[in-house]
């Protein structure tokens, strides 16, 4: 007997072991390749690639010139054509593992329901997370390629704008980084079901809609930057047991919110906490002083004090800090030898002073040795401050933490030498935006800093960094920055464009000037004209121009602009003309001059503006609805580099009064003037005749031209609408990994045959 359980033995565990390896072959990954298509089936240039142990990678293939162009990955499966929502993802990518976003790709959607996703990696091109991007239960990092990939935490510090659903029911994630340029609001669901504990809110952010954090019961701080952001309800934080302390500036809309909502709030101007009546969660930050604090007294401060703030029960500030007014200085200490930050102004004790009086007099920072990182958003703001001295230890700097320190011109490094204009951030290896609008004329950067995919100031002149390369080669190129090696000093580009600093900021590297006799408004500097976020959502108010818009008849763009942002001229109601640089590779995005009714002439620098005709020689690329409702236009001069025009940029006019088209014959444009019954002429040997068009019907009192034709905002395309279900608490088992599920159902059945197997030996000996 005991012989034959000894010789089943060893079957039984090479049963269980085939059945192991049989389950793990059967729903692991299938090595796969193939293209992403487009909102017509279309194959694009985005090539993804499954491994066998499920990562999936997209990359942008250049030699794929006869597929559909694009940088955008949408919502819709390759091989079926089907959509992602809640419960179901797309097939093709169902088993993959981790996720690896190649450079170039700019936007993505749709990654729903996979159920064994672990990691994502993003490039610093992606600026849009779509409509339930990650609604992936078992996600747990989100991080920017070359940066660290740390558990629980999403860094979204280079993405511009994120939609509905985005990150529902991921319930790993507990930290999230925001850009702290990001525009537009925090869309419904977007963090529902997540483990977030406390979130920055940038001062673009404009509206956080209902049930935003729904069920995010971990959420114990909300910190508001902006003085227009506002929390559409309750129901933002639907399903939760308990809400957040609010912590904003002194007559924001969300300070307005929390008062008259009775929650526990902090006026980030005064310091001062007000409990409300509604439940609040765990321990806010500052809540609890360390008892074995040293004594601290620094001789000649005009007001001291500590501060302190805990995540998961551990304390990440405990920090001294001190203000002398004789020499405008604040002085952070760290008050452990253990991992410490910075923290901010509202992360000072309860009941005690902060530094908050001086806060617009301070110019003098100084960072003491044992802190490690200068926490998000901690000195944004702080007009006065000329120099920040950084202690021998600090090797992280978080979004926003010196952004708007626009005197701010140096930072150095305790025990080196200070210069005057520099800012030397060569020993911080991985940093997001954190000095726009600050005033050096040098940036020293980390080896390990390869490319630059963060904000920079208008006023630098020079980038230094190791050893150049070609990213970087090009980034100085486009961005019109000196670009130095410092291991090599004749390794040398110069590009550098001077900008006048008075003047108002219209994008990266944008100024603008209005002369209100002409009524013409003038954009200097170089790059791009920034974009107008959610415009018909109420973001038409963020544009630099919104108070002139009505009074400008004419626009002058300089020889160093390259591109108009989205919307960024919609519904300049009174303009004429729009004088374009002479460079080509101009790009007009999407809506730049809708409904801009009066605009007879678009021309080139060095030519003539001609009635009722825009002249787009130069110009690349022409966006969606860019010239829509623009009923005054008869000629248009295309680029033989244009490929193709959408039906929506010349929306409404196409059928009114635009009538011919001038380019170069065999073009696109000949194609375009076929297609849509217009005449065309060799644009080398014929210029347009000037003709004055005759808008819609008649025009009303506000001297807007009116139509026949009821005219529809062609606003951003509406993301699929899905219905998600909703849970509280853990999630159901169907979230978790279906793979992992078949393996332990496969051992237990394994271990369940070898037991029957062995009971029924025992039985044929007790028979014998």
């Amino acid at each position: 007997m005991k012989k034959r359980i000894a010789k089943i033995i060893p079957f039984t565990f090479l049963s269980l072991l085939f059945v192991f390896i049989l389950c793990t072959a059967v729903f692991a990954a299938k090595p796969d390749s193939g293209y992403t298509v487009d909102g017509d089936g279309k194959e694009t240039n985005i090539k993804w690639t499954m491994d066998e142990g499920g990562t999936l990678t997209f990359e942008i293939d250049s030699n794929a010139t006869d597929k559909v162009q694009t940088t955008v990955i949408i919502n819709k499966d390759p091989k079926t054509g089907t959509s992602a929502d809640w419960s179901s993802c797309l097939p093709t990518y169902a088993e993959a593992t981790k996720i690896i976003i190649g450079d170039g790709i700019t936007e993505i959607s749709g990654f729903a329901a996979l159920h064994s996703l672990g990691d994502v990696e993003i490039p610093k091109s992606l600026k849009i997370l779509g409509s339930s991007a990650f609604q992936c239960s078992t996600i747990s990092s989100l991080y920017i390629r070359g940066n660290e990939n740390t558990y629980a935490f999403f860094d979204l510090s280079n993405i511009e704008a994120i939609g509905s659903y985005c990150f529902d029911g991921c319930y790993k994630l507990s930290m999230v980084s925001l850009n702290n340029n990001m525009k537009g609001e925090i869309p419904a669901e977007a963090f529902k079901g997540t483990a977030l504990g406390e979130l920055t809110i940038p001062e673009g952010i404009t509206k956080i809609a209902n049930r935003a954090f729904a069920q995010t019961g971990a959420l114990d701080n909300l910190y508001f930057l902006g003085m227009e952001t506002v929390i559409e309800s309750d129901d933002v934080f639907a399903g939760n047991f308990t809400y957040p302390t609010i912590k904003a500036k002194t007559n924001s809309k969300a300070l307005e919110f929390a008062i008259a909502g009775s929650y526990t709030y902090v006026d980030i101007d005064t310091g001062v906490k007000t409990q409300g009546e509604k439940p609040t969660t765990g321990i806010s930050q500052g809540d609890i002083v360390p008892d074995d604090l040293p004594e601290f007294k620094p001789e000649g401060a005009t007001l001291y004090g500590h501060m302190t703030g805990l995540y998961l029960s551990n304390y990440i500030i405990n920090t001294f800090w001190a203000y002398y007014d004789d020499t405008k200085t604040l002085e952070l200490t760290s008050a452990t030898k253990s991992y410490n930050e910075t923290g901010t102004i509202w992360n000072c004790d309860p009941g005690t002073e902060t530094w908050q009086l001086y806060k617009e007099k301070i110019e003098h920072l100084i960072i003491g040795d044992d802190i490690s990182k200068i926490t998000a958003g901690a000195f944004d703001g702080y007009i006065a401050l000329k120099d920040v001295r950084l202690g021998k230890n600090v090797g992280q700097i978080d979004a926003g933490a010196f952004t708007n320190c626009s005197s701010l011109t140096t930072i150095w490094r305790d025990g080196t030498e200070r210069v005057e204009g520099r800012f030397d951030l060569s020993g911080i290896s991985s940093f997001g935006d954190i000095i726009t609008n600050t005033a050096p004329g040098e940036l020293y950067l980390h080896e390990n800093v390869k490319e630059i995919g963060f904000g920079l100031p208008m006023s630098l002149k020079t980038i230094y960094v190791p050893e150049v390369n070609d990213a970087l080669i090009k980034y100085a190129k486009d961005n019109f920055y000196n670009l130095q090696s410092t291991k090599n000093p004749d390794d040398f580009y110069e590009h550098y464009v001077e900008i006048d600093l008075s003047m108002t900021p219209c994008g990266a590297r944008c100024v603008f000037d209005f002369d209100e006799a002409t009524g013409t408004l003038t954009v200097y500097g170089v790059g791009d004209i920034a974009h107008v976020v959610n415009y018909y959502g109420g973001g038409s108010k963020t544009a630099p121009w919104f108070s002139i818009k009505q009074k400008v008849k004419h626009i002058v763009l300089s020889e160093h602009i390259t591109s108009v942002g989205k919307y960024a001229f919609c519904e300049f109601k009174n303009l004429e003309t729009v004088r374009l640089p002479a460079k080509e590779g101009f790009i007009i995005n999407n809506a730049a001059f809708e409904k801009c009714h009066n605009l007879r002439s678009v021309y080139i620098d060095g030519t003539e503006p001609i009635e009722g005709t825009l002249d787009l020689r130069t110009v690349a690329d022409i966006g969606a609805w860019s010239f829509a409702y623009d009923y005054l236009i008869a000629n248009i001069v295309i680029a033989p580099v244009i490929e193709k025009i959408g039906n929506s940029v010349f929306e409404e006019n196409i059928t009114l009064n635009l009538k011919n088209v001038y380019g170069t014959p065999g073009s696109y444009a000949e194609e375009y003037a076929k297609e849509n019954s217009l005449a065309f002429f060799d644009a080398s040997s014929m210029v347009p005749e000037p003709i004055k068009c005759v808008p819609p019907e008649t025009t009303g009192e506000d001297g807007e031209a009116t139509s026949s034709v009821t005219e529809t905002a062609p606003s951003e395309p509406e993301k699929p609408k899905v219905v998600f279900l909703d849970y509280v608490g853990e999630p159901p088992i169907e979230s978790e990994s279906s793979a992992m599920l078949y393996i332990v159902i496969g051992c237990v059945l394994a271990v369940i045959i070898a037991a029957v197997i062995i009971v029924f030996i025992k039985k044929r000996g007790a028979s014998k």
